[in-house]
């Protein structure tokens, strides 16, 4: 798969184009010694805040589609058994309950026996769009009123 392919699977309408992406386990490349996680166990951490990596929580948002690349020793079976397993506590969109998007890769990371990217189209990124509108008024509004103040000076 290419990112073209991914994007395209992913994104039903051209403004609703903002992936959330997650990966387990997470490690630094310095730090490949992180214990192996069970398979069960990584798919289960895909979904979760603490595996986001961008500040949201996509369990009280709608999924609108999403995509697992596995890498390692993994079966199609397992992939099956663990979207079926997590579909009913992942709230997705009514007009898309089969968004899902798969890829495996029989070659393992480095240091460990399989992982998991989460690619997800949530609605969950509005928060954190919202919150960042709201820090650059704040630094907007600081700033005309710096200009504001140095122009009565003069």
């Amino acid at each position: 798969m290419d990112l073209n392919e991914i994007a395209m699977n992913l994104v039903p309408f051209p403004r609703l184009h903002y992936l959330v992406p997650s990966l387990t386990p997470l490690y630094t490349l310095a730090d490949v010694s992180v214990p192996s996680r069970r398979l069960d166990q990584m798919f289960s951490d895909a979904f979760s805040k603490e595996h986001q990596l961008i500040r949201a929580d996509p369990k009280h948002s709608l999924y609108l589609a999403c995509a697992l690349m596995v890498r390692g020793n993994v079966q199609v079976s397992d992939l099956r058994r663990n979207i079926e397993r997590l579909k009913p506590s992942l709230p997705f969109v009514s007009w898309n309950q089969e968004g899902w998007k798969t890829g495996l890769c029989a070659v393992p990371p480095v240091g460990h026996s399989h992982s998991l990217l989460a690619l997800a189209n949530n609605t969950c990124v509005k928060s954190t769009f919202m919150e960042l509108r709201e820090r650059f008024t704040k630094l907007y509004r600081k700033k005309v009123t710096l200009l504001c103040c140095r122009s009565h000076l003069s």
